[in-house]
């Protein structure tokens, strides 16, 4: 094998896995616009139930923490002030507040979101690669350089991923104005080896990861009920022990003031 033959060996291997890269990237990013799709509609099926268990495990949660206040107040022989003891508790309490009023903000948004039938879903996806090919960050790092150029693409990613055709098509006009036929960026063979062995591993991650693992709870009508009514089983024994859990706070004499 002569000098130019190895050289056509190794363009063309070169070319593959450039090839592969792209490909990768794409489909990285539609994966990862699936498990957004996928969460969304988790909570659009689930939410309001998962919503009201979560919020019955805050409600024990905080009737525990005044339990064991209580008891240490009645450990060391002091009066247990109910003003007080809500000031305490309303401390301890707010970081799980906050997170019960952002999932129930995010149930809330899942249940205003539209579907969009399948010709706009296409469009969108014909939209989002000719943006991608043209100022990907993977395949473009050098254009990152240019703040427009960053803020385009995440107004592009936020477009594509919550599928606002009009966005995305704005965008698409945008980009166009950018002349970027010296914009190719070299990548060794070794190198795009090891980005395609990375993206492969982010692949699987995603797919085997929440919410993506979803999937099959919603594909199935079965499995979607059996889901259900897990939850709701969650929900009663969070009703019983909070029952159990308020009486035992009653049993504790707690004052409206100091007498």
């Amino acid at each position: 094998m002569n000098e130019g033959d190895f050289m056509d060996i190794v363009r063309t291997d070169h070319s593959l896995l450039l090839d592969d890269y792209k490909n990768l990237i794409l489909k990285r990013d539609r994966i990862k616009k699936e498990a957004f799709m996928i969460d969304q509609e988790y909570l659009r099926v689930f939410g309001k139930l998962i919503e009201k268990s979560y919020r019955l495990h805050v409600e024990c949660i905080c009737l525990k923490k005044k339990i064991a206040y209580c008891q240490k107040c009645l450990n060391h022989d002091k009066k247990i002030i109910k003003s007080e003891l809500e000031n305490h508790i309303k401390l301890i309490m707010e970081v799980y507040q906050k997170e019960l009023d952002t999932f129930v903000n995010e149930v809330n948004n899942s249940q205003k979101s539209e579907k969009i039938s399948a010709r706009d879903a296409k469009e969108i996806k014909r939209i989002y690669h000719k943006i991608a090919k043209s100022i990907h960050p993977d395949m473009h790092p050098e254009l990152f350089k240019d703040p427009e150029v960053k803020e385009l693409w995440e107004r592009a990613m936020i477009a594509y991923t919550c599928n606002n055709l009009e966005e995305i098509k704005e965008i698409e006009v945008l980009v166009s104005t950018f002349d970027k036929k010296e914009e190719k960026p070299h990548f060794e063979v070794e190198d795009l080896k090891e980005k395609i062995e990375k993206l492969n591993k982010e692949i699987n991650k995603i797919m085997s990861s929440e919410p993506y693992v979803y999937k099959d709870l919603l594909v199935s009508k079965k499995n979607t009920m059996m889901h259900k009514e897990t939850i709701m089983n969650d929900i009663e024994e969070y009703e019983s022990y909070k029952m159990d859990l308020e009486d035992v706070l009653n049993s504790y004499n707690v004052m409206d003031m100091v007498s």
